[in-house]
Order: structure tokens, then C-alpha cells, then sequence
């Protein structure tokens, strides 16, 4: 059981999983007695990693803002933890505030054929529009989620271009 405690703009403070690139980028500011510790540590979080993101089958982002840019929560670290996330079958970005920008870099940054298992996809109560639509639905195109049953854009203003979009 995880509890976020909300931040000073209402917004949730638990922070993205770190992918073993990010690790790498972190650890090149550490200082190792050894140099060769740091090949060593990467090494281990990387297989740690990858075993715990390519074996989660549930992730509910609930009102954590996803902010482009943010070192911690953007779209586009999101997108590279998803990358990992091979049985992931439902995936929640619910309250997230995310914008037609913030989806574009969610949906660029994620590889052809990424989520391989992805069934239920929840996508509610942002900020998008149609623009965000069209970039999420484009991700189906290049083999993302080939298993995707549910698609939801709950509360979202996406107008007859948005809808357009999902039926194509």
C-alpha cells in the first residue's frame, strides 16, 4: 500500500521509477572510491529494474502531476520506465494535469511495440484535448499496446477531432 501525501499545490509527491538510464545519469555525479563501483552498481540496478518494471502488472498514477520537464515526474521519464513495463496489463493516468503537450512527449517517448500486454488503458480527467488524443491514439499505430481492450478518456474535453481520432 502506497499513500502520497498531497504537495503544497494539491498534487501527489511520490516520484516515477527510476530506469536504469536515469540511474546512470544520477550515479556519474557520485564519487566511488573505486571507479570501477559505479559499473558495478549500475550493473545490479539495472537487472533490478528491469525485473521488478518488466513484472508489474498494475500502475495507478492518480493525481500525480506529470510536468514536462520535471527531473522526477515528467511524461517523458514516465515513458521510459513504461518502456520496461512488459506485463503491464492496466495502466492508470488519471488527474495527472496533462496537456496536449505533455501526452505528445508521453506518446513520443514511448518505443515501437512498448506495453506488449497493456489491456486497460485510463487516461481521465486531464488537460487535454483532441491534439492529445491524436497523439495517443498514433502510439496504436507503431504496435503499442496490441492487446489494448479498454481505452478511457473519462471527463475529457475532447471534442468530434478527439473522437475522430479514437475510431480511427
Amino acid at each position: 500500500l502506497v499513500i502520497d501525501v498531497a504537495s503544497d499545490d494539491g498534487g501527489a509527491q511520490r516520484r516515477l521509477p527510476t530506469t536504469p538510464k536515469r540511474m546512470a545519469t544520477l550515479l556519474a555525479a557520485c564519487r566511488f572510491t573505486n571507479g570501477a563501483d559505479s559499473a558495478a552498481v549500475l550493473a545490479l540496478y539495472e537487472k533490478t529494474a528491469k525485473a521488478v518494471l518488466g513484472t508489474v502488472e498494475k500502475l495507478y498514477y492518480i493525481g500525480l502531476p506529470l510536468v514536462r520537464g520535471d527531473a522526477w515526474t515528467s511524461p517523458a521519464l514516465l515513458a521510459e520506465a513504461l518502456n520496461y513495463c512488459e506485463s503491464l496489463r492496466t495502466l492508470f493516468l488519471v488527474g495527472n494535469r496533462l496537456d496536449d503537450e505533455g501526452v505528445a512527449e508521453l506518446a513520443a517517448g514511448l518505443e515501437d511495440g512498448a506495453l506488449p500486454a497493456l489491456e486497460v488503458l485510463a487516461l481521465g480527467h486531464n488537460r487535454y484535448g483532441a491534439r492529445g488524443v491524436e497523439a495517443v491514439c498514433g502510439v496504436f499505430r507503431r504496435g503499442v499496446a496490441p492487446r489494448l481492450q479498454n481505452l478511457s478518456f473519462a471527463f475529457m474535453p475532447i471534442g468530434d477531432a478527439g473522437a475522430a481520432a479514437v475510431a480511427a
